[in-house]
């Protein structure tokens, strides 16, 4: 069953990270860093399906060294990575279809440039764990060149609607494909608890404030029927986050060996 799973994160210089050894390693290749003067080679890593860089007239090496370049401050964040679980209904092709048309939309909405690896499962874990990396610089491509930072994705007021926004566009794209496909399941980008919502959540209704005799009444057991009914919906919506909680717990438990992962190649990189 195709699950839902989008998440981002930063390459920060101030952490010790460079874009082009993560790109290296994202991607299985030799690359250079040029302004440290590092080699990264991952030629020998297996797993690596696709890649491709989009919306830059380049390479791979021309592409990061040029993003490490354009920035001066040592706690710079060098790039962005997106990462994304890929429907395992689909096959090798039609996966790395996906993943392309994403990366153009990503291309097209905020003009930055995109470097995307998809990866298979690793051999002795969940064999549906097809995911794919996409690193996105933090700067607008300009005339060919790095330009304009994008600011609408540094502040975190600004951010959270652009990545609501792709995990909607995501979950759209990866909808129609199954339809195609004739798979009986759909993605949902929004949280358990937001899913739940419109099929129980009950509202709160606001309470006036009680005087000393009603609170000795509710004390006693006699309480108001808005003060019941305000407390069956608390015990209503608690059950339902609960259940959510859980819910996606077990969905997403397969993730698990990603995430641990990620962190085990931040530790690689360096």
């Amino acid at each position: 069953m195709a699950i839902f799973y989008l998440a981002v994160q930063s390459v920060r210089r101030g952490e010790g990270r460079s874009a082009v050894a993560a790109a290296a390693y994202r991607a299985g290749e030799k690359l250079d860093d040029e302004r440290t003067g590092e080699t990264f080679n991952y030629t020998r890593r297996r797993g690596v399906v696709a890649s491709e860089v989009i919306g830059w007239q380049g390479d791979r090496s021309s592409l990061w060294n040029a993003a490490e370049a354009a920035e001066n401050r040592k706690n710079s964040v060098v790039a962005r990575e997106i990462v994304i679980a890929l429907p395992c209904e689909l096959d090798d092709v039609r996966r790395a279809e996906l993943v392309k048309s994403f990366a153009h939309w990503l291309h097209s909405r905020h003009g930055v440039a995109i470097d995307y690896a998809i990866h298979s499962p690793d051999k002795d874990g969940d064999q549906r764990n097809h995911h794919a990396h996409l690193m996105v610089t933090t700067r607008k491509i300009e005339g060919g060149r790095m330009g304009a930072k994008t600011r609408e994705l540094d502040q975190k007021q600004h951010s959270r609607k652009h990545i609501e926004a792709w995990r909607s566009e995501w979950a759209a794209i990866c909808n129609r494909a199954l339809a195609l496909g004739g798979a009986d399941t759909a993605l949902d980008h929004r949280s358990y608890l937001r899913q739940a919502e419109p099929f129980g959540a009950v509202p709160l209704e606001p309470q006036k404030h009680l005087g000393p005799s009603e609170t000795r009444l509710n004390r006693k057991g006699r309480m108001t029927a808005k003060a019941k009914q305000n407390a069956w919906a608390r015990a209503v919506n608690k059950g339902l986050h609960q259940t959510g909680r859980l819910f996606g717990r077990g969905l997403v438990r397969g993730m698990n060996a990603m995430i641990d992962a990620a962190g085990k190649e931040n530790l690689r990189e360096r």
